[in-house]
């Protein structure tokens, strides 16, 4: 049942998709931000190049596999835009030990929200320079994406509800009951990922969070090292 009404929500989400040219919108983000560079407004430019390659990397022809590389210029293109609305007030950082690490493939979409949820929970409510550092490493024979910040971080009571919402199935009284207390995630957004990592992989994949209150949080997400000829109708737990 689980797999049947992911595979209908993928079918809506594709007739919403087809309605849509995307060569349209790339090509018309580009004449934005060929407009906005030959009137010197290149934050405008930045903007719009940045959200183009957001939307192609989203999209990606429908696959639901990516390279490592795309998923991280994914992000860095959110980044991008998140900058000129955040200004100065944080840094990204890209740790890749190994470059090789960006030739296999992964989910797509997985890193982006983790960032998202970095910059809304955790360094828009600190007064120093936040930081935002992203690391992907082959570790044991998994490849382990990590992503920490050093916000507000999460206070024990409340990570504990947030670990719940993510490694259970009955959440909506978690839910309501520290939305109204905290102004932090409920890991509503963790539990997506962690349950799309776990349907396609199985049960030894998915994220770990670890926070401390006031010194930031992390996010471990580990899937399997997955080469190039890899695609999502080779792997075994679909």
């Amino acid at each position: 049942e689980y797999i049947h009404e992911r595979k209908r929500r993928e079918a809506e989400l594709n007739v919403l998709m087809a309605q849509i040219n995307p060569h349209f919108l790339y090509n018309t983000l580009d004449s934005i931000a060929w407009k906005a560079r030959a009137m010197k407004a290149f934050e405008i430019s930045e903007m719009a190049s940045s959200l183009g390659r957001l939307f192609r990397i989203s999209i990606s022809r429908g696959n639901v596999m990516v390279y490592v590389e795309e998923e991280l210029e994914h992000v860095q293109a959110y980044i991008n835009i998140q900058r000129l609305r955040y200004g100065n007030k944080f840094d990204y950082i890209l740790d890749i030990p190994d470059d090789s690490v960006k030739k296999y493939k992964t989910l797509k979409l997985l890193l982006q929200p983790i960032v998202e949820n970095s910059l809304s929970y955790g360094i828009e409510h600190i007064d120093k320079k936040g930081v935002i550092r992203i690391r992907a490493a082959q570790c044991g024979g998994k490849l382990i994406f990590e992503v920490s910040d050093n916000g507000v971080g999460i206070p024990e009571e409340k990570l504990k509800a947030v670990r719940e919402k993510i490694y259970s199935d009955e959440n909506n009284k978690i839910e309501e009951k520290y939305d109204r207390q905290y102004s932090y995630s409920t890991g509503i957004g963790f539990k997506n990922i962690h349950d799309r990592i776990r349907l396609y992989f199985g049960p030894e994949y998915g994220i770990r969070i670890e926070s401390r209150e006031n010194e930031g949080t992390t996010i471990y997400v580990a899937v399997p090292v997955l080469g190039k000829d890899i695609g999502i109708d080779k792997i075994e737990h679909l």
